[in-house]
């Protein structure tokens, strides 16, 4: 593991199953504008590991997802990242109280933003692109509001609508966690 350390301005494309890769309580590091395409499974992934802020982030054409936060990957920031051609933008499995925001999705043969078994708590923000949030654990009133976020074309009433609810902060709970 490696903590408060920073990787910046590297490219880590086609270098094997992961460009990047923090493991087991990598916690409190930078990891910005850097470049992660073509990986044969994930393009950024995170397991185990706290604290961490990705911004500026490119990643394309991985197998998996384009930013993964696995199991025990908590309180990190992931914003201001691009993701496309992956299976997922950004993937979430067993991971809470995560900031995504301002990320740019492209187009991913999954989701946008996928968020799987006990990921709970996470706030997501200002997120573009399409399929932007899915998966086995969204609550339909959570997943009913993104779609009307992502609407496209609106009259100047909705788009006034769209704005104010574009600004608010959607916090994503697992069907698990009951309020």
């Amino acid at each position: 593991n490696v903590d408060q350390s920073t990787i910046t301005a590297d490219s880590a494309s086609t270098v094997g199953l992961v460009g990047i890769y923090l493991i087991n309580g990598s916690d409190t590091n930078t990891i910005t504008n850097n470049i992660t395409n073509s990986n044969s499974s994930n393009g950024i992934y995170l397991t185990n590991s706290q604290y961490n802020a990705l911004t500026g982030n490119t990643s394309n054409s991985a197998v998996g997802s384009g930013i993964m936060l696995f199991t025990g990957s908590n309180n990190n920031t992931v914003s201001g990242n691009s993701a496309g051609s992956n299976s997922d933008g950004i993937g979430l499995s067993g991971a809470s109280r995560n900031t995504i925001s301002n990320n740019v999705i492209g187009s991913d043969l999954n989701n946008g933003i996928a968020l799987a078994s006990n990921s709970n708590d996470n706030v997501l923000t200002g997120n573009r692109g399409r399929n932007i949030l899915d998966g086995e654990d969204i609550k339909p009133e959570y997943k009913k509001l993104v779609d009307e976020v992502e609407a496209g074309d609106q009259s100047a009433d909705d788009k006034q609508k769209t704005a104010k609810k574009k600004k608010a902060k959607v916090k994503v709970r697992s069907k698990r966690y009951q309020e």
